[in-house]
């Protein structure tokens, strides 16, 4: 299978582009509530421009947070990856669990979410979650193990690319 990586990053740079600006027009639009003469406290017990004042930071360090990705993979290095190196940031791992599930992991340095790519479907993770701390280093072949919520999940690696 011939897989365009540059074309997944492009995918999930387009997806955090548009996350990026949803996240802007809430963080603007949360401020603009919160300094609202309407916002303003009559009593002690009117909390509404308070509230508004949280949602907007939380919306500002959200869309930060996805600034910081966006930079992140904007800068990875994208190369095709000989069947016998050891996994590593930037490539893409087909994986299987006990139970026949596959499944197309990318590893990133920051990252979380899915591109649909030709078809499939392609998760993004980070370089620190689990999956991606037990596939680092491993190789074609190799078979992992990471704990899930109520039980290990045994995967096999398929394919590296």
């Amino acid at each position: 299978m011939q897989i365009n990586k540059t074309k997944i990053i492009e995918l999930y740079i387009a997806d955090l582009t548009n996350k990026l600006s949803v996240a802007i027009n809430a963080a603007e639009q949360a401020k603009a509530t919160a300094t609202h003469s309407d916002s303003v406290a009559r009593s002690k017990y009117e909390t509404f421009g308070l509230e508004a004042s949280y949602l907007a930071h939380g919306q500002s360090v959200r869309a930060q947070q996805l600034i910081e990705q966006l930079a992140q993979i904007k800068q990875l290095n994208i190369r095709q990856y000989p069947p016998n190196m050891p996994i590593a940031i930037g490539s893409l791992v087909e994986i299987i669990n006990q139970s026949k599930q596959v499944k197309l992991i990318f590893i990133a340095v920051q990252a979380s979410g899915q591109v649909n790519y030709e078809g499939q479907t392609i998760t993004l993770i980070s370089k620190a979650t689990p999956l991606a701390q037990a596939l680092l280093g491993q190789q074609l072949g190799d078979e992992i193990v990471v704990a899930g919520v109520n039980e290990k999940i045994n995967y096999q690696i398929l394919a590296c690319y």
